[in-house]
């Protein structure tokens, strides 16, 4: 994909969605940049109940977008319903 088209497509987002964007890029580039170092193949088959599942937990969010949070906000109130120390 053309960086540009993406840049003007990233630019009509609202900017609460624009920073979950860039958490995802964030997110994926660790990734990425992780699996390079350690030589992992990133090209990992995925079952197709795990494929249903995701398709699911998508459909969800795209129902109610709403309901998503921060990761960070997300991990403390993992952290703080398991008395989980961060």
């Amino acid at each position: 994909m053309n960086a540009n088209i993406a840049l003007e497509r990233f630019d009509l987002l609202p900017e609460s969605i624009q920073l979950q964007v860039v958490d995802y890029i964030d997110f994926l580039l660790d990734k990425y940049l992780s699996e390079i170092e350690k030589g992992i193949d990133s090209n990992i088959e995925i079952d197709e109940e795990t494929k249903k599942l995701l398709d699911q937990r998508v459909a969800l969010h795209n129902s109610d977008p709403s309901k998503a949070q921060q990761w960070e906000k997300a991990l403390e109130t993992i952290a703080e319903k398991y008395n989980y120390e961060l």
